[in-house]
């Protein structure tokens, strides 16, 4: 059933995420920090981010398109109107009081135009197991139970937005620069 389904989602997340030089290596533009804004966590010790909803838009003649990104998996293929290549991954981060990182982004020949909702995995703060929180907006919150232990949680936030990482340098800046 749905807990079967939750149980192989996670156990795909075991994948380690690229490094930054290892995602300008495999041919990226442009990496965004995707910044998660007052996370509310009730119940549960840290969150990671299941999927990554976007709508994504080509950079040569902005036709957009909807990618969902889940940890572990990186969506590529060709515009739809000009052929061109384009590629998006995601590298999640540990989100928790004190990191309010989401993760990492990297694209190729793409910009992202909007965030769409999004699933997160949040480990319960008493026994660890991670309940999943589908198709969740910003400035709302949902409530649910530990699939583990019934202990109540919740989990919301504020808003997502995409920020350039300190100290990652956008492709063609000058020397020294840092985004």
């Amino acid at each position: 059933g749905e807990e079967e389904e939750e149980e192989e989602e996670r156990e795909e997340g075991n994948i380690q995420p690229l490094w930054d030089s290892e995602a300008r290596a495999a041919g990226y533009d442009r990496t965004l920090q995707v910044r998660v804004d007052q996370c509310m966590l009730g119940g549960g010790s840290v969150c990671q981010l299941a999927r990554l909803r976007l709508m994504l838009a080509c950079q040569r003649c902005q036709t957009v398109q909807e990618v969902h990104l889940r940890r572990g998996e990186e969506r590529g293929g060709d515009c739809a109107k000009c052929s061109r290549p384009l590629a998006a991954n995601i590298r999640p981060d540990i989100l928790h009081d004190a990191n309010p990182s989401g993760g990492f982004v990297d694209l190729s020949g793409c910009e992202i135009s909007q965030v769409l909702p999004v699933d997160c995995w949040v480990a319960c703060e008493d026994c660890g197991r991670e309940t999943l929180f589908r198709d969740l907006r910003p400035s709302s919150r949902r409530d649910a139970s530990c699939l583990g232990c019934y202990n109540p949680m919740v989990f919301g936030y504020g808003g997502i937005r995409l920020v350039q990482p300190q100290g990652v340098r956008v492709k063609g800046a000058a020397a020294g620069a840092a985004g």
